[in-house]
């Protein structure tokens, strides 16, 4: 939710973007992760799984940067929506994180369908902001569908990304053109 005022500190006419539940932003599952606020390069995205294929629910969607610029209601906050175009299938979680080494936005869904697992999309982050789907690994968190706790990453491409409903870590590597995959630990 965004608002602007009129005299700093009241809401009166000011205007406001509401993520609601259409198209972009209606989630497919209500009772997992389906949001996640990034910055990466000095600006802000929101990376979001949808209720239909076209708006990410089989893959991801980063949508941004954000712009603020007008005194509008809903349109113009964002500049552009980039959809991951490798698909898994109706995901029910996701988390995301911003690869410094890479300069990408990295996002790490669990699918509910069979064969159920967990997979990694990366969107590259230009110097102006722009954003563009570079590449995906399926299959990159075993056979679990379940709940994203959390994912992280270092200064080398390292990530680490844990599920909660069988207690793992799983890593990967993302070398800013591909993933490997990593081993997985219980915790």
């Amino acid at each position: 939710f965004k608002a602007k005022t009129t005299n700093g500190h009241v809401q009166t006419a000011g205007y406001k973007h509401d993520f609601g539940n259409a198209n972009v932003f209606s989630i497919y599952s209500s009772n997992y992760t389906n949001t996640r606020f990034i910055e990466a390069r000095g600006f802000k995205y929101l990376v979001t799984i949808g209720s239909s294929q076209p708006y990410g629910r089989d893959s991801c969607m980063v949508s941004g940067p954000f712009t603020w610029s007008t005194d509008a209601n809903d349109g113009g906050a964002f500049s552009a929506s980039v959809l991951a175009t490798d698909y898994a299938s109706y995901n029910v979680s996701m988390d995301a994180i911003y690869d410094s080494a890479n300069q990408q936005i990295v996002v790490v869904t669990s699918k509910a369908t069979t064969p159920s697992d967990q997979s990694l999309f990366a969107f590259d982050v230009a110097a102006n902001g722009t954003v563009a789907y570079s590449h995906s690994l399926m299959n990159a968190g075993g056979s679990v569908a379940g709940q994203i706790r959390a994912i992280s990453t270092n200064t080398s491409g390292d990530i680490v990304w844990s599920e909660i409903n069988t207690k793992k870590i799983y890593c990967a590597k993302n070398t800013g053109s591909a993933f490997t995959k990593g081993n997985t630990i219980e915790w």
